[in-house]
């Protein structure tokens, strides 16, 4: 018979994994302008992720849960009290792993600042000069080609 713990240790590490790379982009996109599109994924990951740590939290406090219950008899369950300080101080690492992720899920995203308070200077004007043509070059480039779109509507 496989040790129930261990089932659920490696589903806990497995959603680990997993969580890591969508919290990765989850950081990406918290930390630029984003498009309609990428504000959806955005939202999208940020309930992924929520959700996420909620089952990973679900399955510590079982397995937290079954430390405190061996452990008041570890020989009934053929655990050493080393063993059991090991999986106790997986899960404990575990907890504050979630912890650093929710801390990281729950900061405001990074604002830009006014040039007058960051002190001006020429390179940071010329580089939000740079930012705001750009942005109009996108927009120009999105009306024309909804114009576009709605010409070729009134042809058909």
């Amino acid at each position: 018979m496989s040790d129930p713990f261990i089932i659920v240790q490696d589903d806990v590490v497995s959603s680990f994994e997993q969580a890591k790379p969508l919290l990765a982009s989850w950081q990406r996109l918290n930390t630029k302008r984003r498009s309609p599109q990428e504000e959806n994924e955005f939202q999208f990951m940020t309930d992924e992720l929520h959700s996420s740590l909620k089952s990973i939290d679900t399955d510590l406090d079982d397995l937290q849960e079954t430390i405190a219950v061996a452990s008041d008899f570890p020989e009934d369950y053929g655990l050493s009290p080393a063993k059991l300080a090991e999986r106790q101080k997986f899960v404990t690492t575990k907890q504050r792993a979630i912890e650093d992720m929710r801390r990281t899920l729950n900061q405001p995203p990074p604002q830009i600042t006014p040039m007058r308070a960051q002190g001006g200077g020429r390179a940071q004007s010329e580089h939000l000069a740079l930012e705001v043509s750009n942005h109009q070059g996108q927009q120009q480039m999105l009306m024309e080609q909804q114009d576009e779109q709605f010409d070729s509507m009134l042809g058909t």
